[in-house]
């Protein structure tokens, strides 16, 4: 089985057999999908050929563009709107809660099977999600790293952007340069956040466990110890919200 996962910021090709061992690529979420078919290996090009294909993500286009790019492979059908017979919420309305936070929270309760657990998802925005009794009560969000950064260079007439997520050095609690500080202050935001939720979470859920998981995971993982980390957690979701078929028992 091959998915196809289209983020904001980068778009994942993933190959499974049983949905929790993954090879994969990463591409630009900007690059169409012809460009992307064209730069991949004989092998990649074979298995799309061969094997079931499932698109989903979180730009609608680029989905679109995807499954037209993949005209004459095998795409089953699948619904997305099947998560809500899966995991009991209120959201509203339900269609607006996204692919990638339903990925997570499916993987986080009936993989890692903790039906108490803060979901973080540190990617292009930074998701905070709260399962109680393996039901979704609800979350935050807020802008991820590299958007605050943008932010910045975009919105202000001096203000640089740094070079990128990857220049942050998370020791720094003070900066003295511009870079610097615009690190620190973007970083120590997000942490705030991120210690914020899960202490108001606690005081409604009581102790839980914390997954995190995200393209900027590995930035923030020092600053969440007790999180358990997942790169692989939309995938594991994914994987589970296009093959499982009943409700689940929690």
């Amino acid at each position: 089985m091959i998915l196809v996962s289209v983020g904001n910021t980068n778009t994942r090709i993933a190959r499974t057999e049983g949905g929790r061992d993954f090879q994969y690529l990463d591409w630009p979420s900007a690059w169409p999908a012809a460009k992307i078919l064209g730069s991949l290996t004989e092998t990649w090009t074979q298995a799309l050929k061969q094997e079931d294909i499932y698109v989903g993500g979180v730009v609608p286009d680029a989905i679109s563009a995807w499954n037209a790019a993949l005209a004459g492979a095998s795409l089953p059908t699948w619904d997305p709107e099947r998560f809500h017979r899966l995991v009991s919420h209120a959201y509203k309305p339900p269609e607006s809660l996204g692919f990638d936070r339903r990925c997570c929270l499916l993987a986080a309760r009936d993989i890692h099977t903790y039906p108490d657990c803060v979901v973080i998802d540190a990617g292009t925005a930074i998701t905070i999600d709260l399962l109680q009794n393996g039901r979704f009560v609800g979350g935050r969000i807020l802008p991820g790293l590299r958007m605050q950064l943008h932010c910045l260079a975009n919105e202000t007439a001096l203000l640089p952007e740094p070079e990128g997520v990857s220049a942050f050095q998370p020791q720094e609690l003070l900066g003295n340069s511009t870079c610097m500080a615009i690190q620190a202050g973007v970083y120590h935001s997000a942490l705030a956040a991120i210690h914020s939720a899960v202490a108001d979470y606690r005081r409604v859920a009581g102790n839980m466990a914390i997954l995190l998981t995200g393209g900027d995971m590995q930035i923030l993982a020092p600053a969440v110890p007790d999180a358990i980390l997942d790169k692989h957690l939309l995938l594991r979701g994914f994987y589970l919200l296009v093959t499982v078929q009943s409700c689940s028992s929690w």
